[in-house]
């Protein structure tokens, strides 16, 4: 079964790359079962095992993520101090080190607060 397309849009973004990801997963699945999700004739309960399945899954590789992220080294951002032209940077052990970042670069920041 095939759903027709209203229009031709182009789509740009994350919400592209998730379409497109859907797209693969489609292909990959007829592929491998020989139809679509629509054309499965799986009963409700069988559908809502298999989801409940993909979500154990989901737990598992969650979890193990987390325990990755237990395991790294903690850093600590320092100050920029108004008379310096470059940042510092905290270890572990409170040594403040230079940093080679300068006041106005762009950082991208994971915070992971342990416990």
């Amino acid at each position: 079964m095939s759903t027709p397309i209203a229009q031709a849009v182009t789509v740009t973004g994350t919400e592209a790359a998730v379409c497109a990801d859907i797209f693969h997963r489609q292909q990959l699945g007829t592929k491998k079962y020989g139809m679509t999700v629509a054309e499965n004739p799986l009963p409700l309960r069988a559908w809502l095992q298999h989801a409940y399945e993909e979500l154990l899954d989901q737990a598992v590789y969650l979890k193990r993520a987390m325990e990755e992220l237990d395991q790294m080294p903690m850093l600590v951002i320092g100050g920029i101090a108004s008379d310096r032209d470059s940042m510092l940077v905290g270890t572990a052990n409170d040594e403040l080190v230079p940093s080679i970042l300068k006041p106005g670069d762009k950082l991208a920041v994971m915070y992971h607060q342990g416990g």
